[in-house]
């Protein structure tokens, strides 16, 4: 069967979305970007970069004679040079996957600081390692691929004085601060006025849904903790994003509460486990177990 090479055009982004959920149902494991990541990535990431209109030229997609997709290489939008390459299964010839790796060198490396450089995510194990290592790419750095299974409803238990809110129950400059708080960037007003932005995007995006997201209000009305959620029906898991806690209310056991009344939520949906990846021991102390690790391969051009 041939496949034909084309880039992003602005009526991709339903077929990209379907793919990504069946793809991974396809393969029977997350391999592949989730949908929620195809929600977040332009309505949050790509604003707070300021990277919207780039955003497409880093796009590739592969099509069957049938019209069907083949793969998928994309970034996130964020001008950090990696490479996301995304596959419909491992039974085509070498030479086609091959080609999916130079266009991420083509069009999505960046400079780092003498160099033009390029990452590619790839799990572990994964039979595109051996392509990574032919062209020269070696391992970088890993994030832990975490899995949190919800056979229980979770206990949620928050300090006197809180309460838990959702999406719509606080505004977009409210959830703005507690991010910009929680992650570090209070004292940078464009990227402020940027989270605003983001946080009034996402609760337009596609598969957003405002009472998935959990929000716990201090004594004195500011957000203390929050975790919204993406859930997806075919392959019943979850997805967290944004999750934090701004510095003063860390340790109270907020962070965790956040989680466990948004993960309830949905489980109620049918969700069976929630995914995750990364390095951080909070996602540890509430439950998560690591799987497999994702490893980022980065090759000087």
């Amino acid at each position: 069967m041939e496949i034909k090479f084309r880039r992003y055009q602005s009526d991709d982004f339903d077929r990209m979305h379907s793919f990504f959920i069946n793809s991974n149902h396809k393969l029977g494991y997350i391999r592949n970007w989730t949908f929620d990541r195809m929600n977040f990535s332009p309505c949050f990431g790509q604003i707070m970069h300021d990277y919207t209109e780039h955003w497409p030229d880093e796009i590739g997609i592969w099509e069957y004679d049938n019209g069907e997709i083949a793969a998928i290489v994309c970034s996130e939008g964020e001008e950090n040079g990696i490479v996301f390459i995304n596959i419909d299964g491992f039974d085509l010839p070498r030479d086609f996957y091959r080609e999916l790796f130079e266009f991420g060198e083509e069009n999505i490396s960046i400079m780092d600081g003498p160099n033009k450089t390029v990452w590619v995510e790839i799990p572990e194990n994964d039979p595109l390692e051996a392509i990574a290592k032919e062209r020269g790419y070696s391992i970088d750095y890993s994030l832990a691929f975490n899995i949190l299974k919800m056979e229980n409803e979770f206990d949620v238990s928050i300090p006197e004085g809180f309460r838990i809110t959702s999406y719509n129950e606080t505004t977009a400059e409210q959830k703005a601060i507690a991010h910009a708080r929680a992650f570090g960037y209070i004292d940078e007003p464009i990227y402020v006025e940027r989270s605003k932005r983001a946080f009034e995007a996402l609760a337009a995006a596609k598969d957003f849904h405002p009472e998935y997201g959990v929000f716990i209000v201090a004594p004195d009305g500011e957000i203390a903790s929050f975790c919204c959620v993406w859930y997806d029906e075919l392959n019943k898991y979850v997805s967290p994003e944004p999750v934090g806690t701004i510095p003063e209310y860390q340790k109270l056991g907020l962070g965790q509460a956040a989680v466990y009344e948004a993960l309830n939520r949905v489980k109620r949906l049918g969700a069976q486990y929630a995914i995750m990846d990364s390095n951080k021991e909070f996602y540890k102390r509430v439950g998560f177990v690591t799987v497999t690790k994702i490893n980022y391969w980065s090759k000087v051009l």
